[in-house]
């Protein structure tokens, strides 16, 4: 029954890691997301410009 137990725990350790490599690359993919709009808001207004 322990022996169960701790195979649990590694268990939502491991789902836990995985967890958090996803919310780092959702992060990024945030981070270059948030790059994009502020590149094409600048082109945008240089458009305007011409």
């Amino acid at each position: 029954k322990i022996a169960a137990l701790l195979l649990e725990m590694q268990e939502n350790t491991a789902d836990f890691v995985k967890l958090g490599e996803l919310q780092a690359e959702i992060d990024l993919f945030n981070d270059e997301k948030d790059e994009i709009e502020m590149t094409l808001l600048e082109a945008m207004e240089e458009l305007e410009n011409l």
